[in-house]
C-alpha cells in the first residue's frame, strides 16, 4: 500500500493551502511518522500522522506547555480506537476511510485547536530572549551570580542547591517579572555545576528557540541525556516551596547516588 499517496491526496492538499509544508517520513523501530508544519514567526504548528498497525493523527504546536491531542479527543469516530488514538485498519480502502475521517476532524476542528494550542499556557516561562541571554551569556552571568550571592561553585552540591532554593523561595511573593532575571543568572549557576558534575554542554536548539544542556552522561538510561536549567529554575520559583530532592534528582548518574 502506498500511504504516503494517499495521505498527500486526502489531507496534504488541504493542510498545503493553509500553508502546512509536507516534513517527509519518519521511520522508528515498527512506527511511521508522515508530519506537516506550518511556522509563523517563532510559532509551529505540526500535523503529524503515525502508522503501525494502526493510524493516529495529531495536532501540537512549539508553544509553552502545550501538549498534542489525537483527533480521536475532538470528534469520535465510528471505528475502534485505542487508548493513544491509533486506529486499526486490515486493508487500503480502510485507511483511506480513515483519512477522510482525519479531514473531517481537521476542518471541523482541528485547525481551530490547534489556534487555541498556539498560545502559551502561562506567562511565567522561558521566552526566547532569555533563553538567548543564558545561551550566550552563561560564563559570565554564572561568575556574577556566585559572586552577587556567595555561592561556591566546587564545593557541596548538596549546599549549593540548598543556597539555590533559599534564594528563589525567599522571592516567592514578588512578580514575575521582579525575578525574571534572577532566575536566568541562577539558572547558569545550576546548570554550570550540572556540566562539571555530569559532563555535557551548553547547546542552542534552533527548532524550538531553547538553551539546554545536552550530552550529560547517565547511567540511569544507559544513555546520554539533556536538561533544561531555565525551565528547572522558574518551575521552582513558581511551585512556591522547597523541594530539594527535585533539584538535586538532575545531579545523579545513578537512581540511589548520594549528593553531597
Amino acid at each position: 500500500m502506498n500511504k504516503k499517496k494517499w495521505i498527500k491526496e486526502i489531507i496534504g492538499e488541504t493542510v498545503e493551502k493553509r500553508g502546512f509544508e509536507y516534513k517527509g517520513l519518519e521511520v522508528d523501530g515498527f512506527l511511521e511518522g508522515y508530519s506537516y508544519e506550518r511556522k509563523e514567526g517563532d510559532l509551529k504548528q505540526y500535523i503529524s500522522i503515525t502508522v503501525s498497525d494502526g493510524v493516529r493523527m495529531t495536532l501540537n504546536t512549539n508553544a509553552y506547555r502545550q501538549i498534542w491531542v489525537s483527533v480521536t479527543e475532538l470528534i469520535k469516530p465510528k471505528f475502534d480506537f485505542d487508548l493513544g488514538g491509533f486506529i486499526d485498519y486490515r486493508s487500503e480502502e480502510e485507511f483511506k476511510e480513515i483519512l477522510y475521517y482525519f479531514w473531517d476532524v481537521l476542518v471541523e476542528k482541528g485547525f481551530a485547536v490547534l489556534e487555541e494550542k498556539s498560545k502559551p499556557t502561562t506567562e511565567v516561562r522561558p521566552k526566547k530572549e532569555t533563553y538567548w541571554e543564558l545561551y550566550t551569556e552563561h560564563e559570565e552571568l554564572n561568575k556574577t551570580y556566585c559572586e552577587k550571592y556567595g555561592l561556591d561553585e566546587t564545593g557541596s552540591i548538596r549546599k549549593l542547591v540548598k543556597k539555590i532554593s533559599d534564594i528563589i523561595l525567599g522571592t516567592k511573593e514578588q512578580k514575575f517579572s521582579e525575578v525574571e532575571e534572577m532566575l536566568v543568572g541562577l539558572a547558569a549557576v545550576y546548570g554550570s555545576r550540572l556540566i562539571k558534575k555530569r559532563g555535557g554542554e551548553w547547546k542552542w536548539n534552533e527548532e524550538h528557540c531553547s538553551c539546554t544542556i545536552d550530552d550529560m552522561w547517565s547511567d540511569i538510561y544507559k544513555c546520554e541525556c539533556a536538561n533544561n536549567p531555565l525551565v528547572e529554575m522558574i518551575s521552582y520559583w513558581e511551585n512556591g516551596k522547597e523541594d530539594m530532592d527535585r533539584l538535586l534528582q538532575e545531579f545523579k548518574q545513578f537512581w540511589n547516588e548520594e549528593i553531597f
